[in-house]
């Protein structure tokens, strides 16, 4: 260590008197500045890479590569690429060897080695796993937002956008997709290492613009099928086995031509890239990415289990429509800096919402806006740990901790109110202009506000964007029923509070004496829910209101009312709380909606406290599978009756196993499920082992198996599990994709009722004063619940 350390200082004293002549203008540090990026952005043009990776048959393996990177450079400067990884020879810069100087995440190049015009650097590598995603056998990449410096040297920033080469060395029996086009798959010459024998290779070219977070490409054991929808092939690779959801490619093929032509109508702009691909991917941590040509989707959410509540049918439809309006929205025109990052997601959603409505016109758009964004946004903006739409970022590695409820739904509310504000077609105006300026570059928000300003210029745009966008928070109103029903539609984004629980049954008794229609229903649940949380309105009051609510006959109203109640249940005393569930049980059994008896059932098999509902649970599962439960659903009740029976774990774990139609849910099952065993000792060793980032790399197994660790049925021994898990915070952050660091603190948190485990959350607050803003409001976030219980 101490020779290696020496070398390191060697030669970035050398590098340093290289560059003597020339001021360094940008400090080297970890990570990308944006001071860096707006440096290198004033310099660097047409760039290019040319990339080859070797795949070796074993994960235990590196993934090494070589690439050539070309651009052009307007003045001669010292040059920083990025790079996490290990570099395996010195670097040629336009012929030339150079020493390799490796300095905080950075390649240092002497600007006196590099020419005005055009320049060649050519490096070989290793590259680090995190950001492959690798299994054994199959592997994909997923780069957002600063990744792809982990895997392969670059320049990790969203407005120098490149053409991309790639030739990928992999098994024989794979196949793989990237954003372009495959140009060619050939044999291997046999060679010494006799390669050849097991490997082939395949050649992409791109001829698309595309930043670094959005070049990927997968590999691996995938079954493919194509379809032709109105003249374009589409490709979608998976490694589902269970034919009742192969059988759904066809909705999934239709809903993604009907995604593409209605966004090539709103837009104006043909569909802008060489090809449209796709990969479903299991134990994917997103909902979905947008890559060009090959685009990526969790499998749980394509392919549906049977009786799949309408909810899921339209969710698929939305992740669909979704990533395909990021084609135009984030894909052809990529914002300059991730402080933008929000614009492409609010447009994706505004989009996909649109896009739903004309594909599901038997569903209340209205009343589904309102429950697909109001209550998510509220959910984080009533919150200590909101924050305003658009945020600042010094630095790329921490703009992760952007993304949330605030972007996904805030942001289209505030474009619904922008919308109404402008007129829907001076709206799309104005959207139309922006993307032709921009096509194939970056934009900023701003960019966005000075068109739609010019092209309605009396909606004062200007103080709507300071008021929505750059402003942060929910306003509270409080409010008297003498001046009317509060918010009675639900349209306004507010939290309307009662002056207390007298003034709330008053509210109570005012709503059961009307008859209003289906969005002032939900608008009355979503008002009686904050009250709630304000401690306006007490456990019972709430509750018998939404349990009254269960008669309901509109299933997006009974969706809400539903997921409302559930959580105010969570609030009583265990002993009423086991009374209740009784309640629910029956309705899970009789109620005339299935939607909502699907509802009660997913909660009472990974929820019940009572030991005659559980026992009634597992009489059931212990048969047959119950028909209206999905294999996944049977996991996750295995899972809670292994908990809730501890002497039975095994045999309970062994069963489910042995059910299971796939491997991938297989290894799933097999991580996860052994946080069910009822040994402290293993509890406590499990949790030890997910503090190592190495045991983390498929993070959603690892938030699963921390989740049951964190049990609401192992208080108070688990309550020694949460320092920890909040002192290693940063470094999850540091080590994992953009949604896991509040995923994580969800697992952590979210079983946790007691006092003991509320003080515990305060005392970590309290000893960090100066913690990092971002981070912590996605502590705040999570620990509401907990820190609201009184």
């Amino acid at each position: 260590m101490k020779s290696y350390l020496s070398t390191i200082t060697l030669l970035t004293v050398c590098w340093i008197i290289l560059s003597c002549g020339h001021t360094q203008k940008v400090k080297i540090e970890a990570g990308v500045s944006h001071e860096l990026a707006i440096q290198r952005k004033a310099i660097l043009s047409d760039i290019h890479y040319k990339l080859s990776f070797h795949i070796p048959t074993s994960v235990k393996e590196n993934v090494t590569g070589s690439e050539d990177i070309s651009f052009t450079l307007k003045e001669k400067e010292d040059l920083q690429i990025d790079f996490q990884g290990l570099i395996r020879n010195n670097i040629l810069v336009n012929g030339k060897e150079i020493k390799t100087v490796h300095q905080d995440e950075h390649l240092l190049i002497p600007g006196e080695e590099l020419k005005e015009g055009h320049n060649i650097i050519s490096i070989s590598f290793v590259s680090l796993d995190a950001s492959l995603n690798r299994n054994d056998n199959y592997l994909y990449t997923l780069f957002v937002p600063d990744h792809a410096r982990s895997v392969f040297p670059c320049f990790d920033q969203p407005d120098l956008k490149a053409t991309y080469n790639l030739t990928l060395t992999l098994p024989k029996e794979w196949t793989a997709i990237s954003n372009g086009s495959l140009e060619k798959e050939e044999e291997l010459t046999l060679n010494s290492d006799s390669t050849a024998l097991t490997h082939k290779k395949m050649i992409f070219r791109t001829s698309d613009l595309l930043p670094t977070y959005l070049f990927s490409f997968t590999a691996g054991g995938f079954k493919e099928k194509t379809e032709q929808k109105d003249g374009r092939d589409i490709t979608i690779l998976y490694r589902e086995t269970d034919p009742d959801k192969v059988a759904q490619l066809p909705i999934v093929f239709n809903q993604i031509a009907l995604s593409l032509k209605w966004l090539e109508d709103y837009t104006g702009i043909p569909y802008p890239f060489q090809k449209y691909g796709c990969v479903v991917l299991p134990g994917y941590q997103f909902g979905g990415m947008e890559h060009p040509g090959c685009i990526q989707f969790r499998d749980a959410t394509i392919f549906l289990g049977k009786n799949a509540t309408p909810d899921e049918e339209f969710n698929r439809l939305q992740l669909i429509a979704h990533e395909t309006s990021h084609m135009w929205f984030g894909d052809l025109v990529t914002m300059k800096w991730f402080d933008d990052v929000w614009t492409k997601e609010v447009f994706a959603n505004f989009m996909a919402d649109k896009v739903a409505k004309e594909q599901f016109p038997h569903v209340n758009y209205d009343l589904n806006f309102i429950k697909t964004h109001y209550i998510p946004a509220l959910a984080t903006d009533r919150t200590e740990g909101t924050h305003p739409i658009q945020q600042e970022l010094a630095n790329l590695n921490q703009a992760g901790l952007l993304y949330g409820n605030i972007i996904y739904h805030k942001a289209p509310v505030m474009m619904r109110k922008l919308e109404e504000k402008m007129g829907s077609e001076y709206l799309k105006e104005g959207l139309r202009i922006y993307l032709k300026k921009y096509a194939n570059d970056n934009s900023t928000w701003d960019n966005l506000i000075e068109i739609l300003d010019s092209v309605r210029a009396d909606a004062d745009i200007i103080t709507f964007d300071r008021e929505w966008v750059k402003g942060k928070g929910v306003k509270s109103i409080e409010w008297s029923l003498d001046d009317g029903l509060p918010n009675a539609d639900g349209s306004d984004y507010a939290r309307y509070l009662l002056k207390d629980s007298d003034e709330v049954a008053r509210y109570i008794k005012l709503f059961e004496s009307q008859s209003p229609d289906p969005q002032k229903r939900l608008a009355f649940a979503m008002n009686l829910y904050e009250n709630f949380l304000a401690h306006r309105a007490s456990c019972e009051q709430a509750y018998d209101a939404l349990w009254k609510l269960k008669d309901e006959k509109n299933e997006q109203v009974l969706s809400v009312s539903s997921s409302f109640l559930l959580n105010v249940l969570g609030y009583f005393p265990e002993k009423e709380r086991i009374i209740k569930e009784k309640e629910l049980l029956q309705a899970a059994h009789d109620h005339p909606i299935a939607s909502y008896r699907l509802a009660l059932w997913r909660w009472l098999t990974t929820s019940a406290l009572s030991e005659e509902v559980n026992q009634k649970i597992k009489e059931m599962w212990a048969g047959e599978q119950l028909p209206f439960l999905n294999e996944r659903n049977h996991m996750s009740m295995a899972y809670h009756l292994a908990i809730s029976f501890p002497e039975q774990w095994e045999e309970i774990i062994h069963k489910q196993r042995e059910r299971l139609t796939s491997d991938d849910r297989r290894k799933e099952f097999d991580f996860v499920s052994r946080a069910c065993n009822p040994d402290q000792d293993v509890q406590q060793a499990l949790f030890n082992s997910l503090l190592q980032a190495e045991n983390r790399t498929i993070e959603p197994y690892a938030a699963g198996m921390l989740s049951l660790l964190n049990n609401y049925r192992r208080e108070p021994f688990n309550n020694r599990f949460i320092r920890p898990g909040l002192d290693i915070l940063e470094e999850v952050q540091r080590t994992g994709d953009i949604f896991f660091p509040l995923d994580w603190c969800n697992a952590l948190l979210g079983g946790h009722k007691s006092k003991e485990a509320k003080a515990e959350v305060e005392r970590f607050l309290k000893e960090h004063p100066n913690y990092p803003t971002s981070l912590k409001n996605k502590l705040l976030q999570a620990a509401f619940t907990l820190l609201n219980r009184e």
